[in-house]
């Protein structure tokens, strides 16, 4: 009989792939654009991890091997997730300001598209996320659901008469994993 520690934990080695992946963004030696695809590929690789693999860890029969997993699953997660938006930070965005490129990140954004309707982007992945939420050390203008309904409420109100549009990649309500 082979024992079971032998093996490497799946999601484990799921996330050390997906480690590979993200320092890969990281290398200033990869084209600018591959590195940002690298980071999309990053992120379409989490995405897929929550939807499939951490249900397993949250179902109500989870033994305390599991509740250990998900402890170092969650803490991997939020080092990677520093390493991502630190990438883009401190490396990406300014490569793109030195080539003449603007960004705006780090806040729900409105765009008028015309006199009738606001399109509001905004990125409500932390919503669903099991690792810690933003707090006072992060740049996010929204570090609670409440400060992020308060925004949101600001820019209804600053927009009367107006269609709003918003636009993001989970259901904000029904905290479902694509939207």
């Amino acid at each position: 009989m082979v024992s079971t520690t032998q093996f490497f934990n799946r999601d484990l080695s799921w996330l050390s792939f997906n480690e590979r992946v993200l320092s890969e963004a990281g290398r200033r030696s990869v084209p600018l654009m591959e590195r940002f695809r690298f980071l999309a590929i990053y992120s379409s690789n989490l995405d897929e991890f929550y939807r499939v693999r951490i249900p397993f860890y949250t179902r109500k029969k989870a033994t305390e091997d599991d509740l250990e997993t998900l402890e170092k699953i969650k803490s991997i997660i939020n080092r990677d997730q520093n390493i991502y938006g630190n990438l883009i930070r401190e490396q990406l965005i300014p490569e793109l300001e030195e080539r003449g490129y603007s960004l705006l990140y780090d806040s729900v954004i409105p765009v008028e598209l015309n006199e009738k309707v606001v399109l509001v982007m905004m990125d409500s992945q932390w919503f669903l996320n099991i690792h810690d939420k933003p707090g006072p050390e992060s740049s996010c203008e929204a570090r609670s659901i409440d400060e992020f309904a308060a925004e949101l409420k600001q820019i209804v109100a600053s927009h009367p008469n107006q269609l709003l549009v918003l636009v993001m990649h989970h259901p904000m309500y029904t905290y479902g994993v694509h939207g």
